[in-house]
């Protein structure tokens, strides 16, 4: 068995279908042995940053492994913004690439043409990153890397082989590699208790879910602990669909929250954050009312993560999963009946706050469409908008985000991978900006007629950075706006141009209400144009509370609410 074969079949056997990329020169031995390797197939994409993206949303949709493969030099440096999301998303990947040439004189600008070492360029954006030149290295360190991207806090991993090594014979080599699996026995049943202790002399307590309880495989965990406990669960905005549709779920916070879940973390007295970052900034005025003065408790896989420190907290490093299940053998059921009920008035009060007609119809397809179909957003204020519409909905479906990095043009491929892995049609919702990032990936849905339903919400301008031009510089616009020098193509004809059916709001609207629309077959582009002026609100203003948003609310009902 060759490099190449060996390879492939190491994927198959960890569950991979799919594997996403360009060729090049140097890569085609790998292309080859995956086309003749039943189990597993390439799919073409048009950018490597695309094929990387696509392996990302591919491994998100159910926290799986994605693999994606490019050629030396630009097809490298060109996937380095979807290792990066790989990276700040802690998402498990597989980047394979190859080199013909390895630098012997670094000191020169370029020694041989098309290639540079990737090891250093993306040292800091992935768990582990290594050239291999012996076959005797390939399985260790394809088994080596592999246990890096799935275990522990998951994220990308790259390998360059030599592209001499793709024909040649491996070399088997014992790759029973330990993956480092914390004996937390007596660790864990100390913070089971340290924490329960905490819980009996709160009265406000409330759990903050991040996205490390899905990384974990805890959701299920998470349910459970709360409705035993009786404590409501808020989230940060990009893990509202860890624990959606759970009647003690109360929505998400931020600057850009949910009005009744930062007047929640504002009422507690005690905070137990799971798998969240906290990364609002301690220093902030608006969010130091929200903790101090309160217990505070950290449970992270990622140690790390407790550099940022969040004052007077308590930090603990656990696996999440087993933390809760260890939690859960505690037989002792909670009572927080009047801090539920508290809660219960501040969403009756402050649930249809903040919704405007973009929420409105993002949520008229949420509420039509059937619970399996996956849902991906953009990065921009269309990602605010189908946030809010997915609080306001109350489905349970699973949706991913650029929750950290921000990736501009990240939802068509996150959108493709995902349709692959979970071969069930997918929700893909963008800006007019956004899509034209990657919109050349619209090549692979179109060609393969895959179900991706693609929703442009269209305000003919860059809408978050033309908010802050707004405030910065007094409404004198640079780049944001069609008087400035902002543009994008008409929609209709890139979608007929892939093959794409095209539809308008008003088009798509009456399918929705005639026919109850719940999945699609096949891919479509619908075109929801929202006016300019519409704006991301609520709004946070530096050194307001966190529960104090923008625009207000009357001075009575704030007054109300504040004294609950």
């Amino acid at each position: 068995m060759n490099v190449a074969e060996y390879v492939v079949k190491f994927l198959v056997s960890k569950g991979v279908g799919d594997v996403f990329g360009i060729p090049g020169g140097v890569i085609l031995d790998f292309l080859y042995a995956l086309e003749a390797t039943p189990g597993i197939e390439a799919h073409l994409s048009s950018h490597e940053q695309g094929a990387v993206l696509e392996a990302c949303g591919y491994a998100q949709a159910e926290s799986s492994l994605g693999v994606a493969y490019c050629t030396r030099g630009p097809g490298v440096t060109n996937a380095v913004t979807g290792i990066a999301e790989a990276f700040s998303e802690s998402v498990p990947i597989i980047v394979l690439t190859s080199h013909a040439n390895r630098t012997q004189n670094p000191g020169m600008r370029f020694e041989f043409d098309q290639e540079l070492d990737p090891v250093p360029l993306v040292a800091n954006i992935t768990k582990y990153a290594v050239q291999i030149e012996d076959p005797e290295d390939v399985c260790r360190e394809l088994e080596y890397a592999w246990q890096q991207a799935v275990t522990g806090r998951k994220g990308p991993v790259l390998l360059d082989f030599a592209s001499a090594l793709w024909k040649r014979e491996v070399t088997i080599t014992d790759t029973d590699i330990a993956a480092e699996d914390p004996d937390g026995t007596v660790v864990y049943t100390n913070t089971v208790n340290y924490v329960m202790e905490r819980l009996e002399k709160v009265k406000r307590p409330v759990i903050l879910a991040g996205d490390g309880l899905r990384q974990a495989g805890a959701c299920r965990y998470i349910r459970e602990l709360a409705e035993r406990l009786r404590i409501p669960v808020i989230s940060s905005r990009g893990a509202q669909d860890v624990i959606s549709g759970f009647p003690l779920y109360y929505g998400y916070i931020g600057s850009h929250g949910i009005r009744y879940s930062n007047f929640i973390l504002e009422k507690s007295d005690f905070i137990l954050s799971l798998g969240n970052r906290m990364s609002f900034p301690p220093a902030s005025e608006s969010f130091r009312s929200a903790i101090e003065n309160k217990c505070v408790i950290r449970l992270d896989i990622d140690e790390r993560e407790f550099e940022r420190e969040i004052p007077g907290a308590i930090n603990f490093t656990v696996e999440i999963s087993a933390f809760l299940k260890e939690f859960l053998k505690y037989r002792k059921n909670q009572s927080y009946e009047e801090w539920i009920s508290v809660c219960d008035r501040l969403k009756k009060e402050l649930r249809d706050k903040d919704l405007n007609e973009a929420v409105y119809k993002i949520t008229q397809i949420f509420q039509s469409m059937s619970s399996d179909i996956l849902i991906v957003s953009d990065v921009g204020n269309n990602e605010f908008w189908v946030s809010r519409a997915y609080e306001y909905s109350g489905i349970c479906n699973r949706i991913l985000y650029s929750k950290s990095f921000g990736t501009l043009g990240c939802a068509i491929g996150k959108a493709i991978g995902a349709c692959y892995y979970t071969q069930r049609p997918v929700l893909c919702i963008v800006g007019d900006q956004g899509i034209q990032l990657n919109i050349q990936e619209l090549q692979m849905i179109g060609q393969a007629q895959l179900p991706v339903l693609i929703l442009i919400v269209n305000n003919h301008s860059s809408g978050m950075i033309r908010s802050r031009e707004r405030v910065k510089y007094n409404a004198r616009y640079v780049h944001t706006t069609p008087d400035s020098g902002y543009g994008h193509p008409e929609f209709e004809f890139i979608a007929r141009a892939y093959n794409i059916p095209y539809y308008t709001w008003s088009d798509f609207e009456k399918k929705l209400v005639e026919e109850e629309i719940r999945e699609w077959t096949g891919p479509g582009m619908i075109e929801l144009e929202v006016d300019m002026e519409v704006d991301l609100q609520p709004g946070l203003p530096l050194g307001n509370t966190c529960q104090n948003l923008e625009p207000a609310l009357p001075e009575e009902q704030y007054a109300f609410l504040d004294q609950l």
